[in-house]
């Protein structure tokens, strides 16, 4: 019985899709091909049944896959081969029954197709200047994701499980024609054609070497006339031929079958065998390789799997892809695109690759042969450096915040004239002792300048800091000690303060503070007020003030201090208010940026009052106003015009 025949192959560049598409065109030689026959090709399915161009090809596909998005190595189209072993056609007595066979073969495969892929397929055409007819299919693997995108992915769509499954269907929708499926696991490998041609070649050669088989001719009777016996011996002989043809065709097949199911018992009792022998060992050598490979180096894992550095941010390292987004701090992983995390190597090759744990391992294993010995040893000094004492906040002082008079004299500058602030409330806190500069060294020994804050306890102690760097590198600030029960803050104490004002850094309080005086501000150090910072409005009656950012976290910060004043008591909650920083036609997130924008208002505003020959002199023009405020402003972009 003739068999179906279903193949894919994966087009991975643009390059191959130009390629397979000119062979389907025929717009490169195709030895195999008759160009007298190439005319009757058409097209079965897109493209309104024109057979496409290379170009043409290739734009569609660009036009179908633009808002999908893929990695590197993604599969851009698969192609498939829909066929039939030779004999099928061939059998075909007289031209139009293989006609027929050939419009019925072919619905059937289309028929299939639109319903395995649906809107998948991309085109199909036929192939009738090839000895033997056949389809030349293309699936586009678009698959969605679960955040609703739209990516190309092929391991969905075919995969050893779906290719079997394609197989076992396909031969189903031709079984009525006559066709069956393949030997199921056969170890047959599939011919190129120019491997099959030179076979055929060879085998015409032994064939005409090789004696045809004997035939007796018949006795002439006594009164029988040459020449009728001349034509009962040619019959004799066609049906002789035709016999031994009819018994040599069904020899070929049988031995072929029994070859390739001989091959095929004997690999699967081969496998049989490995897999018995290894099956004792399996636990244990899965639960070895699972120690070799659970700690090897997050970063490591992800430089192995194309994603290269991270990029630093405070003590995390961060990669960015269209699917994933992955924070690494030291052996903990999370996917902010997938709100998925876990900890260590296999879980996160787990994740990345969607397959299971021992694949997981087995990869890593494979991966690291040579490099498991050199991950562990730098595992094991993380360990080591992890339960080390953690330095006192004295110790962090010493390095990160010593008092220098160069460093304070920059800082100094750095807030008057980039961040607009007034020298004499900067002034103030230097001599008061909350403020100062400090250097520290890198690692190319260069020293860099910080702003140094001091958080101070309800006894007056200094119990942390808050550090900003004068420059616009990675890492700008840190945080240093206590930042719960101590904090900067600025104005009058809080018995004598018209206002309890709460914002986020420091720098947003010396802005709220230049602005309104009478206010006592507090930096809490971020968008959440801690506990103790509540306490001081809970044991002062005065106003108090929400003012942290203009953004989505300072929202779910003023909505929590919110619930938790509710929680304290109704007198507390009628003192509470929230405020934003907010200028007609400007965009503005915090304190600084108001400030910044008001002094650029400022001097828009004089430069419109100035007499026709003052505005002769140089001044700042509107557009100028809009981007650099007095001083030096202009180094930090914030705010901006709406």
């Amino acid at each position: 019985m003739p068999y179906a025949i279903y193949r894919t192959t994966k087009l991975k560049s643009l390059a191959a899709l130009r390629g397979s598409a000119a062979h389907n065109a025929r717009t490169r030689p195709t030895p195999n091909a008759d160009t007298h026959r190439t005319p009757s090709n058409r097209q079965l399915y897109g493209f309104a049944e024109r057979i496409p161009t290379p170009n043409e090809f290739v734009a569609a596909w660009e036009s179908v896959t633009r808002d999908a998005k893929r990695k590197r190595d993604a599969v851009l189209l698969q192609e498939i081969f829909l066929g039939t072993s030779p004999e099928f056609f061939e059998d075909a007595s007289e031209s139009a029954q293989r006609d027929q066979l050939i419009e019925e073969w072919t619905r059937r495969s289309i028929d299939w197709l639109r319903k395995d892929f649906g809107e998948n397929l991309f085109c199909a055409t036929l192939h009738l200047d090839e000895k033997t007819p056949h389809i030349a299919a293309y699936v586009v693997p678009l698959v969605p994701a679960r955040d609703g995108s739209i990516w190309l992915s092929a391991k969905k769509l075919f995969n050893p499980a779906t290719l079997v499954r394609q197989q076992d269907t396909y031969a189903t929708a031709l079984t009525p024609l006559g066709l069956s499926r393949g030997v199921r696991g056969s170890q047959a490998e599939h011919r190129t054609l120019r491997s099959y041609y030179g076979h055929v070649t060879a085998s015409v050669a032994q064939e005409t070497r090789t004696p045809p088989p004997l035939f007796t001719a018949p006795s002439k009777s006594f009164l029988e006339s040459s020449s009728a016996y001349a034509a009962r011996i040619s019959a004799s002989a066609n049906e002789r031929i035709t016999a031994i043809s009819q018994e040599a065709a069904s020899a070929r097949i049988a031995a072929a079958a029994a070859s390739e199911l001989h091959r095929t018992a004997r690999a699967h009792q081969r496998t049989n065998q490995k897999l018995a022998a290894d099956l004792a060992n399996t636990r244990t050598s899965l639960r070895s390789m699972t120690d070799l490979v659970r700690d090897i180096p997050l970063p490591d894992v992800l430089a192995r799997l194309g994603w290269g550095d991270g990029e630093r941010e405070g003590t995390a390292l961060v990669w960015r892809t269209g699917e994933h987004a992955i924070t690494v701090n030291g052996v903990k992983w999370f996917d902010h695109q997938a709100g998925k995390g876990g900890g260590k190597a296999i879980d996160l090759v787990m994740h990345l690759m969607a397959c299971g744990f021992a694949d997981a391992v087995g990869w890593l294993a494979g991966q690291w042969s040579q490099a498991q010995v050199a991950a562990a040893v730098r595992i094991a000094a993380d360990h080591c450096a992890a339960l080390a004492p953690k330095k006192s906040f004295a110790d962090l002082w010493t390095y990160f915040a010593r008092p220098d008079a160069q460093a304070t004299a920059m800082a100094r500058d750095y807030l008057v004239t980039v961040r607009g602030l007034s020298p004499a409330v900067v002034d103030t806190q230097i001599q008061a002792g909350l403020l100062h500069g400090s250097f520290q060294r890198q690692r190319d020994h260069s020293p860099r300048p910080w702003c140094v804050f001091r958080h101070i306890d309800a006894q007056g102690e200094t119990r942390g800091a808050t550090l900003r760097a004068l420059d616009d590198r990675d890492g700008p600030k840190r945080a240093l000690g206590d930042k719960l029960s101590a904090f900067f803050a600025i104005g009058p104490a809080i018995i004598d303060a018209d206002e309890l004002v709460f914002v986020e850094s420091p720098i947003d309080a010396l802005s709220y503070y230049q602005r309104s005086q009478r206010a006592r501000v507090v930096s809490v150090g971020g968008s959440a007020v801690p506990e103790a910072a509540l306490a001081l409005a809970h044991n002062h009656p005065v106003p108090i003030t929400v003012a942290l950012d203009r953004d989505p976290a300072g929202e779910r910060g003023w909505q929590s201090v919110r619930t938790r004043f509710r929680e304290l008591g109704a007198d507390l909650l009628i003192r509470l208010r929230r405020a934003v920083p907010l200028l007609a036609d400007w965009e503005l997130k915090d304190w600084n940026d108001l400030l910044r924008a008001e002094a650029i208002e400022t001097t828009r505003a004089a430069n419109a009052t100035l007499t026709p020959d003052a505005r002769s002199a140089p001044s700042i023009s509107p557009s100028q106003a809009d981007q650099t405020p007095p001083g030096a402003i202009a180094a930090r972009t914030k705010p901006r015009r709406a």
